[in-house]
């Protein structure tokens, strides 16, 4: 605490004292993590964290409820700051979000007017980066927990001490739903609950329910698949051949299925065209395929076991 109010004085104070204390901050961070595409200095970033947390929690412990602002926020604003403009590096991104996952910020700082869209905004960044390592730092195993709120739980907008309802909490927590981030029964019914706690939350899953029943009614009557260089594997191919009866035309080229996932092709009897190309298709798992879809009329399976 005497490292914090040292750097709150000294460094939090000269930033403040500048007309230009927003840019200084950005500078700040630019320098300090440097030019590079990753960050050279381990530490800096879980200690710049640690220590915005920190000046953040002891503003804002205590204080009465509802929230009043007052001038004495200007000194945590450029924590504030710092923090979402360490979001916009990537490599920085995954560290803030696993220095936040179990201690996220008190509800009086979520609900202070000048300090909460800056930690919406840091939200708002991990929930839209597509690595599992980020976004899933926002629902960790313990999103149900209580005490202390997991960002799950501090999102929510049916929860009566910050009531958030701005619309990019929302969309990350539809978010949520829709790339199944979310581990356990338990904590995708307390999204939807939290969804449904206002009237804007509750157009964001209806949307949401849409798309998805939409998907499903025109998933079945899907003819074309292209799925070329992806990391579509056995499993993937397993739920087409379940799910995808009329499909016509498969393009599995440069993709990891095996004779496993072969094999489950065999019942797709409208299939006319494959592309098994550069996978680890076998010789005889090939000859089967074609025994079972005597109607094939084009594959291609170069650079296979079986060409």
């Amino acid at each position: 605490m005497i490292g914090l109010n040292l750097y709150r004085h000294k460094d939090d104070n000269a930033l403040s004292a500048h007309n230009s204390g927003v840019s200084l901050v950005r500078r700040f961070v630019e320098v300090t993590h440097g030019n590079r595409a990753v960050c050279p200095h381990p530490r800096a970033a879980p200690n710049l964290t640690a220590v915005v947390l920190a000046a953040i929690d002891d503003h804002y412990r205590g204080t009465a409820t509802p929230h009043q602002c007052t001038d004495a926020e200007c000194e945590v604003l450029c924590f504030a700051d710092m923090l979402e403009h360490m979001c916009e590096y990537e490599d920085w991104l995954a560290i803030v979000g696993g220095v936040l996952q179990p201690v996220p910020f008190c509800a009086s700082a979520m609900m202070c007017p000048r300090i909460g869209p800056r930690l919406e905004n840091v939200l708002s960044a991990l929930s839209r980066d597509q690595r599992c390592i980020v976004h899933g730092c926002l629902a960790p195993a313990g999103a149900a927990r209580p005490c202390p709120p997991s960002w799950l739980r501090a999102a929510a907008p049916s929860n009566p001490q910050l009531a958030i309802a701005q619309p990019a909490a929302l969309e990350s927590l539809c978010l949520m739903l829709e790339w199944e981030v979310v581990n356990g029964e338990q904590s995708q019914l307390e999204i939807i609950a939290a969804l449904q706690g206002t009237e804007l939350g509750k157009k964001y899953y209806l949307d949401l329910c849409d798309r998805q029943q939409t998907l499903e009614i025109l998933l079945p009557s899907l003819r074309y698949l292209n799925l070329w260089c992806t990391k579509f594997g056995d499993q993937g191919v397993q739920l087409i051949a379940e799910h995808l009866p009329r499909l016509q035309v498969l393009n599995l080229c440069e993709t990891p299925v095996s004779d496993k996932g072969v094999e489950a092709l065999s019942g797709l009897s409208s299939l006319r065209r494959i592309n098994l190309n550069s996978t680890k298709l076998s010789a005889e798992a090939f000859d089967n395929l074609r025994q079972h879809l005597p109607q094939l009329q084009e594959y291609d399976v170069r650079y296979t076991e079986a060409w």
